[in-house]
């Protein structure tokens, strides 16, 4: 479960540096977190993180998971 925690952690650093680069343009901006490794853009396409496996939607450490990915 850690080393599954720490992908997440490492895949929500990766997010700040995607967001980051992107400031100003609306269609490229994170409207939604799916889970703790899919999200979804501005203009409606769903992004996942390549090299993270963050546990599903109904699996234990899910809801930590994509709460990483939204800070």
């Amino acid at each position: 479960m850690k080393s599954r925690l720490k992908s997440v952690l490492v895949g929500a650093g990766l997010m700040g540096l995607v967001g980051a680069s992107v400031v100003g343009y609306g269609w490229n901006r994170v409207i939604r977190v799916s889970d703790g490794d899919t999200f979804v853009l501005g203009n409606r396409q769903e992004v996942r993180l390549l090299g993270i496996d963050a546990p599903e939607r109904d699996m234990c450490g899910a809801s930590e998971a994509k709460e990483e990915l939204e800070k």
